[in-house]
């Protein structure tokens, strides 16, 4: 019997991850949990003796709670009893609101919370010498796993009011992949950050003990340290917070419980996602399907995947043989700019035949290359502004920072510039749409490999000028050099940016036979 039973067992994993399967999505995205799951638990672990008593026990609240919202946007399909559903039933609004909110305290998640919450007050308990204390570790884990559910349950009504709009899961791959873009490098470099007393762990620290999520996982710290004032504060401010949880839960379930009963919320119209949020122009319409390309399709995924994961692939053996945190902090935001502006060097050649559209609609070369440019230049500057702000807080400087932004804002415009120019010059053979993005059309790359290595090579040196004046800063200690980094890097990344557009626009008219030839040959 076990023998017929395992092979098929083994079937029907490989049917549930199968691209047509239509519980495919959901495995991954379980699997994706999973991941994230032990990637926290791995970070709380490493921080627990950087960041002090009342820090770690904040930062595993704030992060317990987030998680319940994101984890009830993400599963709110597979909720039983949401008000909506309970509203067939002739519940009234406030009854359904009430019936669904005690649902949740059944299960198995809120179970382990429990279980969680217990260890956690048993284990502060007995380490404290004041008896006192056990009351507040009682109150605060309390409020604590009270915000817990609530934020699982604003979190399932938030993602059925998303699955209601067109393209909702599109701005989801957006926010995965900024957040990948933002948190892998800052959370390697937070762990590398050195031990010392005072600057960023000790900001860290006072941040998530008084923030909204974690004030009350932190109060008995606040007492034992502090006293009963702190303490109150914190709690006070925990308990002030899940009730407006609350008040939002009860409106917003009101709401969907009046959206289930009646069709009028529905606003008429075609919408057309995220094409609605680009002008209707012809680089509009052109940048609001190249988002959608790198949201949708597999081979742009796999790009993003590989840039995310090559700044760690670099610090991690930097890390090993001794280099400076600090000096690794200066590293991820260039090369993460770099990287996203790099990809538009063959953006023609992932169209396929589908360039034809371009061709024959009469659209100007220019408007063509900036609607490309676009996505490089958005997320480019997400990272530029993120990872500034985490620069400055890991070498506490933010001269240094500001230098750093200079010489990725340089790589951005100087690799999106250059890009236009050289993927309309020699692009070369991709996977094709629908093909495994990890195949490669054997075919010969021709004069593209010597062109696309002369513009990376020539994009370090657009940067040059602004490596220079950091270099010069760090070692004069001048913050003369790093503003001077910035403002040379500003401004060479936008010239090298208009100027590849422009002349990438009339190298796109001029080859449009040699495009059409090259994407019939894909």
């Amino acid at each position: 019997m076990a023998g017929h039973f395992l092979p098929l067992r083994r079937a029907a994993l490989r049917g549930a991850h199968d691209r047509t399967s239509p519980q495919r999505a959901r495995r991954i995205r379980f699997l994706i949990g999973t991941a994230l799951l032990a990637l926290v638990c791995l970070m709380i672990a490493l921080l627990d003796h950087r960041l002090g008593d009342a820090a770690a026990p904040a930062l595993a609240g704030v992060i317990a709670t987030l998680g319940a919202g994101f984890g009830g946007m993400n599963y709110h399909d597979l909720d039983p009893t949401p008000p909506r559903k309970l509203a067939m039933l002739g519940l009234g609004a406030g009854k359904s609101a009430r019936v669904s909110f005690s649902h949740s305290v059944l299960g198995l998640p809120f179970l382990m919370l429990l279980l969680a919450s217990i260890v956690f007050v048993v284990k502060e308990g007995l380490t404290a010498e004041d008896p006192l204390a056990w009351v507040w570790l009682a109150g605060g884990a309390i409020i604590g796993a009270g915000m817990v559910v609530t934020a699982a349950r604003l979190g399932g009504i938030l993602g059925t009011a998303l699955d209601r709009l067109h393209g909702a899961g599109d701005w989801w791959r957006v926010l995965a992949i900024l957040l990948g873009l933002g948190l892998a490098p800052a959370l390697f470099l937070s762990l590398l950050a050195p031990e010392q007393q005072g600057g960023m762990p000790d900001l860290v620290s006072l941040v998530l003990a008084w923030s909204p999520f974690g004030a009350p996982w932190a109060a008995a710290s606040a007492y034992v340290y502090g006293g009963m004032l702190p303490a109150a504060v914190r709690l006070g401010v925990g308990a002030a917070t899940l009730v407006v949880m609350l008040v939002l839960y009860a409106w917003w379930a009101r709401r969907q419980h009046a959206f289930a009963l009646h069709s009028e919320w529905r606003k008429p119209g075609l919408a057309l996602g995220i094409f609605d949020r680009f002008r209707a122009t012809p680089a509009g319409t052109v940048a609001a399907r190249s988002l959608v390309y790198w949201m949708r399709d597999p081979r742009y995924q796999v790009l993003l995947a590989g840039i995310i994961a090559l700044p760690m692939i670099i610090l991690i053996p930097l890390a090993f043989v001794g280099v400076d945190p600090r000096a690794l902090a200066t590293i991820p935001v260039p090369v993460l700019s770099f990287l996203l502006a790099w990809m538009l060097h063959n953006d023609l050649a992932y169209d396929g035949s589908a360039i034809w559209l371009h061709v024959t609609s009469g659209m100007k070369g220019l408007s063509d290359r900036l609607g490309r440019a676009t996505p490089a230049l958005i997320v480019g500057g997400f990272v530029i502004v993120t990872g500034t702000l985490m620069t400055a807080l890991l070498t506490q400087s933010w001269t240094v920072a500001l230098s750093n932004a200079g010489i990725a804002a340089a790589l951005v415009g100087g690799a999106a510039g250059i890009s236009s120019i050289t993927s309309a010059v020699a692009p070369y053979a991709v996977a094709r749409p629908g093909d495994s993005p990890f195949s490669q059309p054997v075919r010969s790359w021709g004069a593209a490999a010597p062109i696309a290595i002369a513009g990376a090579v020539l994009c370090l040196i657009i940067a040059t000028p602004s490596i220079a004046c950091s270099v010069l800063g760090v070692m004069n200690n001048s913050w003369v050099f790093h503003i001077c980094g910035f403002g040379i890097g500003l401004v060479l990344g936008a010239i090298v940016l208009i100027v590849g557009l422009r002349v990438g626009g009339r190298v796109f008219e001029r080859r449009t036979s040699e495009i059409m030839s090259f994407a019939s040959t894909l």
